[in-house]
């Protein structure tokens, strides 16, 4: 199993700067063999059902839970200071630059750790169950 990498950073200020902040990692992160989750791309949903700033945060620190480790983008933010708080609380291992991210099969044996690169395979339905993208629900 691939390990589940928390990117953390300012959203609240600059929504759209943030998550062009955050896609920048992305795929270095993902080439790294990592799973990363960017909370930053919660703008849009905050545009299309809004939700308070506290259950973000009760959110994203459930999340944090699953994650092997952190990295904080820069950028002034209470909220990511308080996952990397949150994160040091859990035992995850908090990196403040891309360059400093390990490869993610380099982590040791266990829970956390990273396997070979997996392919998504599409679930197959029972004939029953299938229908055309054209058809309506």
């Amino acid at each position: 199993m691939k390990p589940l990498i928390y990117v953390a950073g300012p959203i609240s200020r600059d929504p759209f700067g943030c998550v062009a902040q955050a896609a920048e990692v992305f795929q270095p992160l993902r080439d790294l063999g990592w799973i990363p989750f960017l909370p930053q791309w919660s703008v849009i949903h905050q545009m299309v059902s809004p939700v308070e700033y506290d259950d973000w945060m009760a959110y994203d620190f459930d999340l944090l839970i699953h994650c092997s480790a952190l990295l904080r983008l820069t950028g002034e933010s209470p909220g990511a200071d308080l996952e990397v708080a949150h994160a040091g609380t859990l035992n995850i291992p908090v990196y403040t630059a891309l360059a400093a991210v390990p490869l993610a099969l380099s982590l040791p044996q266990g829970d956390r750790v990273a396997s070979t690169r997996s392919q998504w395979v599409r679930p197959r339905l029972p004939s029953s169950r299938r229908r055309s993208r054209l058809q309506p629900s």
